[in-house]
């Protein structure tokens, strides 16, 4: 029998009433679900504070029905681990920074390229235009991307002057461990590279095993790395990216209609964090020149040098580190951005 359209009218009555017994046991508390979310972030610092913030928010929007229970510092491990333990189901989610994403997703990588992105104008418009890919294939991989922001940019730090890419093939280069390829990258490319963990760092430049290393000022602040790297180059080398990512199978225990609510709180954090990582790198530098770093200054010889190295350690990567598909699409976002900012600028815009 063909159903009659009061059967649409009853379907869409019941629909209702699903929801609203939906929202009403997750506003009287049956709903409760823990998320353990890990984070390299040190306690106190503006990521954690931004996860705790959200963490409140979330807490609200369920009724108090969702807690998520933050691991700071590295309490969980190093980033590598936070990626095993979720598989495992012992983290249910992690703030990642782009290497960690890459592990997930390797076409992250793309956005690491050095050299490449050379403005925040420029790495604002790639991050937005690029973020319907990473979504897609986090959601793939099992991962539902809860935020998606910026956090300033990688610089090389060292124990002494590097203004040049001669001046770092002289040094021992420490580089995040578990990626043979970028090893690899860096040894072709005439440098002395060696692979530790990020909680090995600090250790090997006292200990002498390591030089320099490369990492975004706020961390080598936070984490007291330049006391024993006391030289920073200026010129930026790459974006750097950081995604709060949640396992696809505890978000589904969410309630649908809840979800979107949750995402729309995530929304509102990540545009605070834009905000403020714009300034957190030049505050982490001036605190550190006051406590004795030294800027070693961009010049356009060196400016000219490093990007050289750029191009010619790119290549060998593509379709190994990272696909083509995402490293053109990069690029092209690159240049259209220059395209048009450069044609506002004629225009006198």
């Amino acid at each position: 029998m063909i159903p009659g359209p009061e059967a649409g009218y009853h379907l869409i009555v019941l629909a209702r009433a699903l929801s609203a017994v939906t929202l009403l046991l997750v506003s009287s508390g049956a709903f409760a679900l823990t998320l353990k979310i890990g984070t390299m972030a040190p306690e106190g610092s503006p990521w954690d504070a931004a996860l705790r913030e959200l963490g409140g928010e979330w807490a609200d929007a369920s009724g108090g029905g969702l807690d998520l229970k933050l691991y700071a510092g590295g309490i969980a491990g190093d980033e590598s681990d936070m990626i095993r333990k979720m598989r495992l189901g012992e983290l249910q989610g992690a703030a990642l920074s782009q290497l960690a994403l890459g592990e997930i997703v390797p076409d992250v990588l793309a956005l690491d390229t050095p050299f490449l992105m050379r403005s925040d104008g420029e790495f604002e418009y790639v991050l937005r235009k690029m973020r319907p890919y990473f979504e897609r294939e986090l959601d793939r991989a099992g991962y539902e991307l809860v935020t998606w922001s910026g956090a300033g940019w990688v610089h090389f730090f060292a124990n002494r002057a590097i203004s040049s890419p001669d001046d770092l093939r002289r040094l021992r280069l420490g580089v995040p461990a578990g990626d043979d390829e970028l090893l690899d990258a860096w040894r072709r490319l005439g440098f002395h590279a060696y692979q530790l963990p990020i909680s090995d760092l600090l250790p090997g430049l006292e200990a002498g095993t390591i030089d320099a290393f490369y990492a975004p000022p706020t961390a080598a602040a936070l984490f007291r790395w330049f006391l024993s790297a006391a030289h920073m180059s200026e010129i930026k080398v790459a974006p750097v990216v950081v995604a709060f990512v949640v396992d696809k199978r505890a978000w589904k225990r969410i309630p649908e209609g809840l979800r979107s609510r949750l995402l729309g709180s995530a929304r509102a954090s990540e545009a605070r964090l834009d905000r403020l990582s714009g300034g957190l790198d030049a505050s982490a530098i001036r605190a550190m020149v006051r406590d004795g770093l030294t800027v070693d200054p961009e010049t356009a010889a060196s400016d000219a040098a490093w990007r050289a190295l750029a191009r010619a350690g790119a290549g060998p990567l593509i379709g190994k580190l990272f696909s083509r598909e995402a490293y053109d699409e990069v690029v092209g976002y690159v240049d259209r951005y220059r395209a048009e900012a450069q044609g506002a600028r004629a225009s006198g815009g």
